[in-house]
């Protein structure tokens, strides 16, 4: 352990583990995709004595233990850092990608009647997901062309809108120390596509500002009250939400023009 012999938390090391798992279902160009947030983490068999996790900077491990056949850790080196801060948006940024990996399935295979983890939705946006399933094809394939860097690129504009206009909200979504369900909302329910999804429906005329704003509005809520049922005295703002929805929304406008104009999907925005 380290000189000064402190133990990790159980759930950063818990993260490590989920990052190191899901990073072994990416391709190798998906995995450099993975450090985009500076932190690095690496795994690999030990034979005969257990898995090794190593969690830090590019060069410099901060992290290192191991999970032995009995289901027991060793922890051979932790040193306290601000490199632990980028954990929990390292965490979710591949589950983003793994969710991404599903996007075709905009609408659970064109029945696009769900929001939230499954909270099905009223008829406010029946119109929406009816367009949604009449340009199907267009919407998935315009979506898979883009792939995976745009996927990323979504939620962090999503939140570096909540971290720069919505402070309150932001942290009570990123805390590290809720589990697993902290963006179910956002990542189960695939509200990101979608509110891409919006944007790119509104700039080809499928659907009026107006019933963009109400989708958009709607997600804010339904992730703002998901937010608050996890977190004690939680006061997270459905409008902080659908503002950063919007900006999602914005890119997939840019996107629809792009197409139209033949450009292709260069991102930055």
């Amino acid at each position: 352990m380290s000189s000064k012999n402190i133990y990790p938390p159980e759930n950063l090391l818990d993260s490590i583990e989920e990052i190191a798992t899901m990073k072994k279902a990416f391709s190798l160009r998906d995995r450099s995709l993975t450090s985009a947030n500076g932190l690095y983490v690496q795994s690999g068999s030990l034979p005969g004595y257990g898995t090794q996790y190593m969690a830090g900077g590019e060069f410099i491990a901060e992290l290192v233990f191991v999970r032995k056949p009995d289901g027991s850790r060793e922890v051979k080196k932790y040193q306290p850092g601000d490199w632990e801060n980028k954990v929990n948006e390292t965490l979710q940024l591949c589950r983003q990608l793994i969710h991404l990996d599903d996007a075709a399935k905009i609408g659970s295979g064109r029945n696009a009647t769900y929001l939230s983890g499954n909270t099905i939705i009223s008829d406010s946006l029946k119109e929406v997901f009816e367009h949604i399933n009449q340009h199907y094809d267009e919407i998935n394939t315009q979506w898979q062309l883009l792939g995976f860097p745009r996927g990323i690129e979504l939620l962090n504009v999503f939140l570096n809108e909540l971290k720069e206009k919505w402070p309150i909200e932001y942290s009570q979504l990123m805390n590290p120390y809720i589990g697993e369900k902290d963006m179910e909302a956002l990542l189960e329910g695939d509200s990101g596509t979608l509110a891409w999804v919006f944007g790119y429906m509104c700039e080809r005329g499928w659907i009026s500002q107006e019933k963009l704003v109400n989708a958009n509005t709607i997600m804010g809520e339904l992730l703002a009250k998901e937010v608050r049922s996890n977190r004690k005295h939680a006061k997270s703002k459905g409008i902080a939400f659908a503002v950063a929805f919007g900006r999602i929304s914005d890119l997939g406008a840019i996107d629809a023009r792009r197409m139209k104009k033949g450009e292709g999907a260069n991102s930055q925005y």
